[in-house]
């Protein structure tokens, strides 16, 4: 109760000046602060019955006069508690306002922070998704041009099939062409090209094609042997003679020089043997 009695019996008319100067200096501060009058207000009347209260209690007063005394020093006490709120209030929500805008923003540069990460990670991914991009138009572009690369090869390889196939019935046809005046009536064209249908199409391999092809010229070599002797010439000057016009009719067959050049070396084949046919028969 040592403070209720100082405020009671100090210098009144110094309390007063503090009472007077406080709520000046308090009201010009809070002026342009509605809630610190407020809460001045509010202080203010808590400070009155507090005041009155504690000071009726404390000193029981027995007259009017000493009632009228507590109030007066109530009011100066509370003069001087509005002030000082009044004053206290607008620095006090300064402070706040400092604190409240130093944490947002603190609260921005978190968030710039974070914006700035999650800018980062997108433009990572953005990265990685186009360098995976990248790396599948170009796995995309091998695999385009191994398959490429498979089909040129097989389409070599078709190609390649095909003309050992043709070579080998190319071969065949040369022989039978050859011998065809002696064998056409054992062995017609029809028959040959059956042969050639069934057992040398382009549904055999090439070394299957090859290998009936060899088998079709021994057998147009059987039929040959079988026909040959005799019509044929018997004199060296008769061999000579049916070789020199075979050549000339070969020459004016319709087909290709490679194929005549076959022709020819067949000719000339068969021309030995019936040139060593016609000495032995000339021989005593």
């Amino acid at each position: 109760m040592n403070f209720i009695e100082s405020l009671h019996y100090s210098d009144f008319f110094s309390t007063f000046f503090l009472c007077c100067l406080l709520l000046i200096v308090g009201i010009k501060i809070a002026g342009e602060h509605p809630l610190s009058i407020t809460y001045g207000k509010r202080a203010g009347y808590v400070t009155f019955l507090a005041y009155c209260i504690v000071a009726l209690l404390h000193f029981s007063p027995s007259d009017a006069g000493e009632i009228a005394a507590i109030v007066i020093r109530a009011l100066i006490f509370t003069g001087i508690v509005v002030g000082a709120t009044w004053i206290l209030m607008p620095i006090i929500q300064g402070l706040g306002a400092a604190g409240e805008k130093k944490r947002a923003a603190r609260h921005r540069r978190e968030l710039d922070q974070e914006r700035r990460r999650h800018e980062e990670e997108r433009q990572r991914l953005d990265k990685e998704r186009r360098r995976g991009d990248d790396e599948r138009k170009s796995l995309q572009l091998e695999i385009q041009r191994d398959s490429d690369t498979r089909a040129q090869r097989q389409r070599m390889v078709a190609e390649l099939e095909k003309r050992q196939r043709l070579a080998a019935r190319a071969q065949c046809e040369l022989l039978y062409n050859l011998y065809k005046p002696l064998i056409a009536s054992r062995f017609d064209k029809a028959a040959l090209d059956e042969f050639m249908k069934k057992y040398m199409g382009d549904d055999q391999t090439p070394e299957t094609v090859e290998k009936h092809g060899q088998q079709l010229c021994e057998l147009i070599e059987n039929h040959r042997r079988e026909v040959e002797a005799p019509d044929d010439p018997t004199t060296i000057a008769s061999v000579t003679e049916w070789m020199t016009a075979e050549q000339t009719r070969i020459e004016a067959l319709p087909l290709d020089q490679r194929m005549k050049d076959e022709l020819l070396r067949h000719l000339k084949i068969r021309y030995m043997k019936l040139a060593q046919d016609a000495l032995k028969k000339a021989t005593p």
